[in-house]
């Protein structure tokens, strides 16, 4: 997202704010303004953040039931909506 956001900035500034007017006008987009940008590049900036914060308490590896959650959630997700197979055995 930011690249485009610094994509059309460039473009403002290079062609003139009667040409990116004029463009934006065109194709009916609006032009962002100051505290827009400003805005997506401080939760951005908030976002890297929060995500690199604490990254030495990260656990070292995955354990195997983490490794079988994920698997089963997966073959759950991809195969829709169905009764779980250890229910049914159950039930029998």
């Amino acid at each position: 997202m930011l690249p485009g956001i610094a994509a059309s900035d460039s473009c403002g500034r290079h062609g003139g704010p009667a040409r990116n007017t004029i463009a934006a006008k065109a194709s009916g987009l609006q032009l962002w303004t100051l505290w827009e940008v400003a805005l997506v590049a401080a939760i951005a900036a908030t976002a890297v953040v929060l995500r690199v914060w604490n990254l030495r308490d990260v656990p070292f590896n995955i354990y195997p039931d983490e490794v079988m959650t994920g698997s089963v959630a997966e073959r759950a997700y991809l195969s829709g909506p169905a009764q779980a197979p250890v229910v049914q055995h159950a039930v029998e």
